[in-house]
């Protein structure tokens, strides 16, 4: 629940003055009229600067230019009427007046962000940006299903995806989800674990009719591999009747998305590695075929296969967050409900 008109309470000085009345710097009073207000807006911008370290990553979390954040920042110095940072070439350094603004202006918004909350889940209508961090399996195989389920039910929540085969810092790119696909949790974060998927190594018939089809995990020494470049070892492992067997593969084409190794792979240059829910439309049609099905796939260092992680900053969750991690984790528990 957003209002970047709402103005929050003046911050005081010293003297019990307001400082939303306070001139540019020599000290004189003006009235409220001559005065810029003071927004959530504003203040967000000011919070995401002295964390950020900069103008440059605070405009891009705000998503806008460097200039603009730049003129705002300015704005708000006017407001109150001191410099909040100390400037160089190279970085920008909170004053004594601006930790002190920082520390209000960071209670500011966490306090109207905890009474739009309050609202919002008594009336069943969250509303704000909801923004996810997804590796790209998940981006493909499943997040589509969970959004169309989460828009029906809160239309008014505006949704920010970044799709990345990385670690993320949640906290520090102000990201509110992370869904991710693998052996661990990334990082320090709160969240659940959805099971395990299977991986298929799968390659087209005309890929198999003209290479042959691999019978034994040592037999892709020979065979042309598609690799995800970011988020796969070059180690395969698998299990087989109790034992692991790990195999070097070497790669014939790095790609670092799962749908294009998925296309490569339908038409013939190679044997891939895929999520079982990519390639099950695949498989069904017979444009791919799943080959040492005997063999399970896992990750070789763990021994076991991947799981799926919900994972959020803290227990403490915006209720337009809270209700998109419940919907996540239930219909990912489920799955049938995500072909």
């Amino acid at each position: 629940m957003q209002d970047a008109e709402h103005q929050p309470a003046s911050l005081p000085d010293e003297t019990g003055r307001s400082l939303c009345a306070r001139g540019g710097g020599n000290g004189e009073t003006r009235s409220a009229r001559q005065v810029p207000p003071l927004s959530l807006d504003l203040l967000s911008l000011f919070v995401k600067i002295a964390e950020s370290g900069g103008i440059a990553p605070a405009s891009c979390l705000a998503g806008i230019s460097a200039s603009r954040a730049s003129r705002k920042l300015q704005d708000m110095e006017r407001v109150l009427g001191v410099r909040l940072f100390e400037r160089s070439t190279r970085s920008l350094r909170l004053t004594e007046a601006g930790s002190v603004a920082l520390q209000w202006a960071r209670e500011t918004l966490s306090g109207y962000d905890a009474l739009s909350d309050v609202l919002d889940a008594s009336v069943g209508r969250p509303t704000g940006c909801l923004r996810l961090a997804v590796n790209h399996y998940v981006a493909c195989a499943y997040l589509p299903a969970i959004l169309e389920r989460y828009g029906q039910h809160y239309p008014a929540v505006d949704i920010e995806i970044r799709t990345m085969d990385r670690s993320v810092d949640l906290i520090a790119e102000g990201l509110d989800v992370a869904i991710y696909s693998g052996p661990d949790v990334p990082g320090n974060y709160v969240g659940a674990r959805i099971g395990s998927h299977r991986r298929i190594v799968c390659a087209s018939p005309a890929y198999i009719e003209r290479y042959g089809e691999p019978k034994l995990p040592g037999d892709l020494h020979s065979h042309r591999i598609l690799v995800h470049g970011t988020a796969e070892s070059l180690s395969w492992g698998f299990r087989y009747d109790g034992k692991i067997q790990v195999e070097t593969i070497r790669p014939y084409v790095t790609a670092d998305t799962h749908m294009m190794l998925r296309d490569l792979a339908r038409r013939g240059m190679g044997i891939a590695r895929l999520g079982q829910l990519l390639v099950e439309p695949e498989l069904r049609s017979g444009r791919l075929r799943e080959v040492l099905g005997a063999y399970r796939s896992i990750y070789e260092a763990e021994a076991h296969v991947p799981s799926i992680w919900v994972l959020y900053p803290s227990k403490q969750l915006p209720f337009r967050v809270r209700a998109f991690v419940d919907l996540a984790v239930s219909l990912l528990n489920d799955r049938r409900h995500l072909v």
